[in-house]
């Protein structure tokens, strides 16, 4: 699991759900780098079942989730 602390006020919190397509370790570590990078993502929790990773996700508004969403 991944925490990072932020400050919220008037933020959106969203879950998004991840399916990789391995699951093997360079896999998953190649997913705990790139998401390591992206402020935006405060949670990453691994999975048993329907989805690989759940994501909590914090942005200031709708905009800001979608200009995150876009990359």
């Amino acid at each position: 699991m991944v925490r990072k602390s932020v400050t919220v006020s008037e933020a959106w919190r969203l879950f998004a759900r991840v399916w990789l397509k391995a699951q093997d370790a360079d896999s998953i570590n190649h997913f705990h780098a790139a998401i390591q990078e992206m402020p935006e993502i405060v949670e990453c929790h691994l999975m048993a079942g329907e989805c690989d990773a759940l994501l909590r996700i914090v942005t200031t508004d709708l905009t800001a989730y979608r200009a995150f969403h876009a990359n």
